[in-house]
């Protein structure tokens, strides 16, 4: 994680806990451990602080607004641990998905795919063989994907149950709050679809 990002509601940044003594380190661990068994229910452990920053001057639409996003810096830090632990409780997990897969895995480059179907189409010209051709890209993926097909996913591809459930409880208790431009800020409310930076 980059040390000159923003500092997290909860006042903590990266920076702070580069400089951080080992002990506390250790009660980190100590803390997303418990975390990890559902042991501990951290408060405004995962809400997103929303600001609404106007694209235009005299906004007065939702789309005149560009939201950014804050999450507590020590709750991204879990998430990446979460999903660093989940790849050693199954090592071969990368490898069970088909070698068409080429988003957010290590290794992989989305240019390989464009590649492969640069190929395709070149073999069909010189061989005179159709070929159908087919680019789907959801406007605003990540904001509409449902909680459920996450989880779905996780238990289909095999994720250790441990690691499902940490999953599922930080899914359910995501929250948004709101920063109005004029500095109100709103009750929080559940976000119940999409998935937040840095998750999955």
């Amino acid at each position: 994680m980059n040390p000159q990002g923003s500092t997290g509601p909860e006042g903590v940044s990266i920076h702070m806990l580069q400089l951080a003594p080992c002990c506390v380190l250790e009660l980190l661990l100590e803390v997303f451990v418990a975390r990890l068994h559902g042991e501990l229910s951290t408060v405004n452990w995962t809400t997103a602080l929303v600001t609404l920053i106007p694209k235009v001057s005299r906004a007065t639409s939702c789309k005149d607004f560009r939201p950014i996003s804050v999450l507590p810096v020590l709750f991204k830090i879990y998430e990446k641990w979460l999903i660093k632990i989940s790849m050693n409780f199954d090592a071969d997990l990368l490898n069970r998905l088909p070698p068409e897969h080429h988003g957010f895995r290590p290794g992989y480059q989305i240019c390989e795919a464009i590649l492969v179907t640069r190929l395709a189409i070149e073999k069909s010209v010189e061989f005179r063989m159709p070929l159908l051709c087919i680019k789907l890209d959801l406007v605003k993926a990540f904001d509409r994907v449902f909680h459920s097909g996450v989880l779905s996913a996780l238990w289909h591809w095999g994720f250790h149950p441990l690691i499902v459930r940490a999953f599922h409880r930080e899914l359910a208790d995501a929250e948004l709050r709101f920063r109005t431009p004029d500095g109100i800020l709103t009750d929080s409310i559940p976000q119940q679809r999409g998935v937040r930076q840095g998750l999955l």
